[in-house]
């Protein structure tokens, strides 16, 4: 008994490791680029980002990504666990990233809160986080208004997915990864329709393709639709015409990696939105072109085909809000 209590342990604490690695980098993950550390006050609360300014900016106003963290990370960690391709991505065009901190590690994304390290989060206004550190930036960094994207990762993913519904009116487009609808939220209605692209993987261990519980350490973190209903749904809200996607098969340059990733666009869209679809198949709870944080059997596979953030941002670039 001893030996199964020791195993159980073990197995226990290296998927934990795993998640945080997820969201703040690992070991071996290149040092992150300069990020200023600020403090802005939300309702009486202090809440911390970190700015990612590109050695030259764009001209006139400059378009901002805010990049959630996953569960169990931190936002200075989240470009390393992404092998520093958000900020690549971002100084390529001349964009400031903002990376939000979250609350114990998380965010208060509409899923329930079951685990006793989510108790902190009760009651915290993330998507009021993000308006207020939006305006931040619009009024004292000559951010472009219209042109503010948001992304992230698992835990992350989720809070994009919230703020693509609750704050549709400031984001103009979102870009979701390994996270799908969480069914709380399913009779929502954005304000405005929302280009959004999602890249899940097939064999994702945490998030599962087919929709149903999160489960981790055998709890439910909430109950998630498919990726089909999910896409079905945004495209239902996007408006979008009743017609086949348009379909790119991505080069499989990474022969060894165990994955093969198809893009599908559904649009145009209503306003000119779109849904945007990476099914990466054979892959799992890994960002595309990211770390490798832990064995495979634990966390499935990465795609070493393509570069996720690159791809995310060359989606923000094709869209504005009015």
């Amino acid at each position: 008994m001893i030996e199964k209590r020791s195993l159980a342990t073990t197995l226990a604490l290296a998927l934990t490791i795993a998640l945080t690695t997820l969201a703040s980098g690992g070991r071996s993950a290149p040092a992150s680029a300069t990020l200023e550390k600020r403090v802005i006050d939300v309702g009486g609360v202090s809440r911390t980002y970190y700015l990612y300014v590109p050695p030259r900016r764009a001209a006139g106003p400059t378009p901002l990504v805010l990049a959630f963290h996953g569960g169990g990370g931190t936002a200075e960690g989240m470009d390393r666990g992404a092998k520093g391709k958000i900020t690549a991505a971002a100084a390529k065009r001349g964009w400031l990233v903002a990376f939000p901190e979250g609350v114990a590690k998380g965010w208060n994304d509409g899923r329930p809160l079951t685990a006793p390290r989510d108790a902190p989060r009760d009651g915290v206004d993330d998507v009021a986080f993000a308006k207020a550190l939006i305006a931040e930036l619009v009024a004292e960094d000559g951010v472009d208004g219209k042109r503010v994207y948001a992304t992230g990762a698992s835990n992350g993913g989720f809070m994009t997915l919230r703020l693509a519904v609750d704050a549709a009116d400031l984001v103009a487009a979102a870009g979701v990864v390994i996270a799908t609808h969480a069914e709380v939220i399913a009779g929502a209605a954005p304000a405005r329709p929302v280009p959004i692209l999602f890249m899940d993987g097939t064999e994702d261990p945490i998030v599962p393709w087919g929709g149903g519980s999160v489960v981790i350490f055998g709890r439910s973190r909430g109950e998630v639709m498919s990726v089909d209903a999910t896409i079905a749904w945004w495209r239902e809200r996007d408006r979008c015409p009743d017609a086949p996607p348009a379909v790119e098969a991505i080069p499989n340059r990474a022969l060894l990696d165990g994955t093969r990733t198809t893009a599908r666009t559904w649009g145009p869209c209503a306003e000119g939105s779109e849904v945007v679809l990476y099914e990466v198949a054979g892959g799992g709870h890994t960002m595309p072109g990211g770390t490798q944080y832990l064995p495979k059997a634990l966390v499935g596979r990465v795609s070493r085909d393509f570069d996720g953030p690159e791809r995310i941002f060359a989606f923000f670039e094709r869209h504005a809000l009015p």
